[in-house]
């Protein structure tokens, strides 16, 4: 009994002993310290990260050395610092995804998309199931008005997360824009199956009713927008009975949400073109032009405007209206044809800034900002 007990005391020391031997082989792994590093840089412990950095180094781990040097660097708020130590790391590196995916996160936060793509690229053609930096080349090239180039990385992260509804939110803007109705519609019903409540679902349902109204699938727009309550939603409820002949219905309900919402301007060119169309033409004048000094880029508005000047003698004016109109048609069809340009040359920044100059003629600030700041990353990308 006392050799057997001898015996074990033994054994559990041996094990005690093994056990220490392979935690400090554990402990001492780059693996570990790169690890252990990262986690007190992410949580602002600088002393302790850097203690790891240089443990890193000295044993001859240069590169998990660069990657946890940048990772302080950036959060520190020394980016051109973290670039300088991720450029360093060779492409060979077992950690040289990881610092390309640090590179990208860097450019685009100092807002050189240009590079960020670049550094993508390079994630991709060793990891070609990536789901976030197939979530970034798509908000890139987005961003710089490459809707082509955007749609297979979206439909990519559709594939890899089934649980996001966003790819196919943005999937059916740019179906949208491209005038792929039947798509755009079918990407919006993805979306709202995949995430039913998302932060902006009325402002999906509503885009998706206007695709379907577009199509002459009117009650599908209805039903679309079921529940709402927003003047959005009312403007869609009554274009659409006006389209399917429920006419009284819609002009009640038409007169009820203006009470509710008296400027919004789809609701307003609704009531002018029905004043136009049961002869009060005095009347739709007032409405139109007030649509039209609220929102100067709606054809339909100043169509309408047009006619309604035609209709009670003021010749002047309705062709003022009409060579508005011409010109506004000219400025969106220049537009359109640049937007293809710009879809081929993605880092084209003269294009860009073309297309915003000609966004503030027809009256799209926001369209103009937007190209304004693709125009600014191309100029940095050609540095």
């Amino acid at each position: 009994m006392r050799n057997r007990w001898r015996l074990s005391v033994g054994g559990v020391a041996a094990l005690a002993v093994a056990s220490a031997a392979g935690w400090g082989y554990y402990v001492t792994r780059p693996e570990f310290r790169l690890s252990r590093g990262l986690s007190a840089a992410k949580e602002g412990d600088f002393v302790r990260a850097e203690t790891y950095a240089e443990f890193l180094k000295s044993s001859g781990d240069l590169d998990r050395h660069r990657l946890l040097m940048a990772e302080i660097a950036l959060r520190q708020k020394r980016p051109l610092e973290a670039i300088d130590y991720l450029q360093a790391i060779r492409p060979e590196s077992p950690v040289s995804v990881d610092a390309a995916l640090l590179v990208a996160r860097t450019s685009i936060g100092l807002r050189r998309p240009h590079e960020a793509a670049q550094a993508i690229v390079f994630v991709l053609q060793r990891n070609p199931d990536h789901v976030d930096a197939h979530r970034w080349l798509a908000t890139i090239y987005y961003d710089q008005g490459d809707l082509l180039r955007t749609i297979p990385h979206l439909e990519k992260v559709a594939e890899l997360d089934p649980t996001d509804g966003r790819p196919h939110r943005l999937l059916g803007l740019i179906y949208r824009d491209l005038e792929k109705l039947e798509e755009a519609v079918a990407a919006y019903r993805e979306s709202l199956r995949r995430q039913p409540h998302p932060p902006d679902a009325e402002e999906v349902r509503v885009e998706m009713a206007v695709c379907l109204m577009r199509l002459y699938r009117e009650a599908e727009a209805i039903e679309a927008v079921q529940g709402l309550d927003t003047p959005a939603a009312a403007a869609v409820r009554v274009e659409s009975m006006l389209a399917l002949g429920r006419e009284a219905e819609a002009t009640e309900l038409l007169d009820q949400e203006l009470a509710k919402h008296p400027d919004y301007v789809g609701l307003l060119r609704l009531r002018g073109e029905r004043d136009l169309l049961a002869g009060n033409a005095a009347r739709a004048i007032d409405i139109l032009e007030r649509v039209v000094r609220a929102a100067p880029h709606d054809l339909r508005s100043r169509t309408q405007l047009a006619r309604a000047y035609h209709v009670v003698g003021r010749v002047d004016d309705e062709e003022a209206q009409n060579r508005e109109l011409k010109q506004l048609l000219d400025l969106i069809q220049r537009v359109h044809q640049k937007n293809i340009d710009a879809m081929a040359d993605p880092w084209n920044a003269t294009i860009r800034r073309e297309l915003a100059d000609l966004c503030d003629k027809i009256h799209r600030p926001e369209l103009a900002r937007m190209w304004r700041r693709a125009a600014e990353a191309a100029e940095r990308a050609r540095r």
